[in-house]
């Protein structure tokens, strides 16, 4: 509704430096009528045409560039002056309309407002990473059932939001998705990109918990101190009062994070009770030059890369055997494995010296997957997914709820994305013992603290209850698992760098512990200002080797009227000609305050030339039909007067003081100074008329 009313608002101010144009030019046309040597034809309808770009290239005003030769150097100038003035008015008219529009209606921008700079406690290795095992949660004693789903820094604890979402949200997409994980203390979006082509594969990603945590808490403080400007100092640099109305601020920082990327691959029915049980895991990273080649030969069948072959009977009844599903790591597997709810079993299988993939995944299926019988997808009981995690750099934001931008992940779910090689995607090789602490055995019992688990006492492990929540024998495609497995991969891997910033608060060391206000205008400045953000304080209690340093940028958008373009300083020029023109015209008018309404519509001046007496018929021969002929045009035109008793006399019948005419004579003839009207406000002809 409001933009409606600044687009009409815009056509309104068109239509009146249109109107204002005109008046001008009307004015120099009488004055040249009246008081001057006349006014060419051709320019004569100027102040109704000029608006008309047709207008510039016709008979009537090309007539008029023409020299003529008896034309005094004053003439010339006046001539000339008065074409020019035109030219412009034209211009004028044809840019009024957008350059009031463009200027008129506000655009968005963003513009920096500061922000902060925080420190995070430890090295890089230590924030993201490359080779996780079980070892590096042992601060956070993540295998401790009262532990593991409840704290925030152990992989696991992200179960109960995903186990929240696959149970009531998930609608079996097949297109690129985001939902919210509340992760305690904050706010996160894990996003994920199925796959949508047997060819490519499933990504996920989500924000840095570590970064993102204090980047909140820096959040705060910033918006604390703008609150602080407003109430002390609202009206100076940067404007508080006006940053209040900003939407949307957003805090950003540059960061890494945790991205997985899942391929499953059917096996097809395997004999599941013998002495061994082999399956064939590919490497994930060999079909990326695979699909470059496609790329490049399209229509060309490619050689895929031969998967390899592993035994992994040896690590399912390990893993079975210490769940206490079979009797000992050497029993055979057998049918009551997939009892007590157990529709799906997973089990972590270590191939990064073989395959070069971060970890692999067995999956066992109670119910036979018979979603196609195609050589892609075949009927099977077993599903080896490849999992490549890698740390990459991304653009955080946090509105209250975390995002995550990562700019070169678009149409990974259609194309075949294929990690850099220049080691800016490190990759992460991950340990069994370590996707035992991410996906650990559900206990037996409610745990300490957690008013609800799902199920007790079936064996299952989180992974395991996320998959059959989405598993269908049917309907899924091979990307539904992936999805499964990806994000709660991402949501584990993202919790890395917090048990070294477990408590972070205390490194912001400018506030004191719970005082998290804003004692003085130089602290708030220091975080709310215009440009890009400074150090608010040093980080004393952190060693220089082991810290990490962090910039938040804050961004505040909102309407503004501003030239960005080269369009938009032409639009300012046309306005600033025009009020120029406005200004100049008016101080005329009060200075000689003489002005005059006469003869600015055609009826006005189609009356005047049915009361004047015709010119001789060589001047105007031939003109009935149209004019063309640019001697035609460049005749002069003037208003004088007659004697007062007859409507049309000769020029040699000298009584002034009678009705008023339009003569057209030769150019550089001489208009007789007797018959021109001597001064304004005179009346000629009948009572009540008024001339010139």
């Amino acid at each position: 509704m409001k933009l409606g009313l600044l687009q009409v608002a815009a056509k309104v101010q068109e239509l009146l430096i249109v109107a204002s144009v005109g008046s001008v030019i009307f004015h120099i046309i009488r004055s040249e009528l009246v008081f001057g040597e006349g006014i060419p034809l051709g320019l004569l309808t100027s102040g109704w045409n000029f608006s008309q770009i047709q207008y510039f290239w016709s008979a009537e005003f090309l007539g008029c560039l023409t020299r003529d030769r008896a034309m005094s150097p004053k003439q010339q100038c006046k001539r000339y002056g008065t074409l020019v003035f035109i030219a412009i008015s034209g211009l004028l008219a044809l840019v009024a309309g957008p350059a009031a529009a463009v200027l008129m209606i506000p655009r968005r921008k963003d513009w920096p407002v500061g922000g902060g700079i925080y420190w995070l406690n430890g090295s890089s290795e230590q924030l993201w990473p490359t080779n996780l095992t079980a070892d590096y949660y042992s601060e956070a004693n993540c295998t401790h059932q009262d532990v593991q789903f409840v704290d925030n820094r152990c992989p696991s604890a992200g179960f109960l939001p995903l186990y929240q979402y696959y149970e009531h949200w998930w609608n079996h997409l097949n297109a690129g998705f985001s939902f919210e994980l509340r992760d305690f203390n904050m706010r996160k979006i894990i996003y994920s990109q199925p796959a949508l082509r047997h060819t490519s594969n499933t990504w996920s990603y989500t924000a840095h918990s570590a970064t993102a945590t204090l980047q909140d808490a820096v959040r705060g403080l910033h918006r604390s101190a703008l609150q602080y400007l407003l109430n002390h100092d609202p009206h100076r640099m940067p404007y508080p009062s006006h940053l209040e109305w900003a939407d949307p601020i957003i805090f950003k920082v540059d960061t890494k994070i945790p991205l997985v990327r899942v391929k499953c691959r059917p096996q097809g029915m395997v004999w599941l009770w013998g002495t061994n049980l082999t399956v064939q895991t590919p490497s994930i990273r060999d079909s990326d030059p695979l699909w470059e080649a496609q790329m490049k030969n399209p229509g060309k069948d490619m050689p895929e890369p031969i998967p390899i072959e592993i035994d992994v009977l040896r690590y399912i009844q390990e893993d079975l055997a210490a769940r206490g599903i079979l009797d000992n790591s050497s029993s055979l597997l057998k049918g009551e494995m997939f009892q007590e709810g157990r529709r799906t079993l997973i089990f972590p299988v270590e191939t990064w010296q073989v395959t070069g993939n971060s970890l692999d995944l067995v999956i066992l299926l109670g119910q036979n997957w018979e979603r196609t019988n195609d050589e892609e997808r075949p009927r099977s009981n077993v599903l080896t997914c490849s999992i490549d995690a890698r740390h990459e750099f991304h653009l955080g934001r946090v509105r209250n709820l975390v995002e995550t931008e990562a700019k070169h992940l678009e149409r990974i779910g259609y194309l075949h994305r294929t990690p850099p090689s220049d080691g800016s995607w490190p990759e992460i090789r991950l340990s069994a013992d370590w996707y035992n602490i991410l996906s650990p055995v559900l206990p037996n019992e409610p745990s300490h603290g957690l008013p609800w688990i799902p199920p007790i006492g079936s064996k299952q492990t989180t992974l395991e209850v996320l998959f059959n929540k989405i598993f269908d024998t049917q309907n899924d495609a091979p990307s539904a698992f992936e999805n499964v497995i990806a994000t709660a991969m991402a949501d584990g891997l993202s919790r890395c760098g917090l048990i070294p910033n477990y408590n972070g608060s205390r490194f912001l060391e400018a506030w004191p512990y719970t005082k998290w206000g804003i004692k003085d205008e130089d602290q708030a400045r220091s975080l709310v200002h215009k440009g890009e953000p400074r150090e608010s304080f040093q980080p004393t209690i952190l060693q220089p080797e082991n810290r990490t340093r962090m910039v938040m940028k804050a961004t505040y958008g909102g309407y503004v009227m501003e030239a960005s373009s080269w369009f938009d300083y032409l639009s300012m020029a046309a306005l600033l000609t025009h009020a120029l023109i406005a200004m100049v015209h008016t101080v005329l008018l009060i200075c000689y305050q003489t002005t005059s309404g006469a003869w600015d519509t055609i009826l006005e001046l189609v009356a005047l030339t049915q009361q004047s007496e015709p010119p001789p018929k060589t001047l105007l021969a031939n003109t009935s039909a149209g004019v063309r002929s640019f001697k035609t045009v460049k005749l002069l035109a003037t208003v004088e007067t007659s004697d007062g008793r007859t409507t049309g006399v000769a020029e040699d019948d000298l009584h002034p003081m009678g009705d008023l005419q339009m003569r057209v004579r030769e150019p550089g003839t001489k208009r007789n100074p007797r018959l021109r009207p001597q001064k304004s406000g005179q009346l000629y002809g009948q009572p009540g008329l008024v001339g010139a």
